[in-house]
């Protein structure tokens, strides 16, 4: 199925809600990525596996660091899946 910037920001949204508790409302593309989810490194560990389950893509070590906001993510997911 392919995904569209709007699919998989829904989709984020609701492992993120569902996993961390992360309020839908606080996921704006604007959204600091870190200060947002506030994870620890073992959170982030499991965030890498969920999304990669989730949307079937593969995260290298290095991927988080050029993303920064809620946006980034969905296009770092976006990019990695070639959707």
């Amino acid at each position: 199925m392919p995904y569209d910037s709007k699919t998989i920001s829904e989709q984020l949204a609701k492992v993120l809600a569902d996993e961390f508790e992360v309020p839908h409302e606080s996921l704006t593309p604007e959204a600091p990525l870190m200060d947002t989810l506030q994870l620890d490194s073992l959170d982030i560990v499991d965030l890498v596996v969920l999304i990669e389950k989730e949307f079937g893509v593969r995260l290298q070590k290095g991927d988080f660091k050029s993303a920064t906001t809620y946006a980034d993510l969905v296009e770092l997911i976006m990019s990695k899946g070639n959707m």
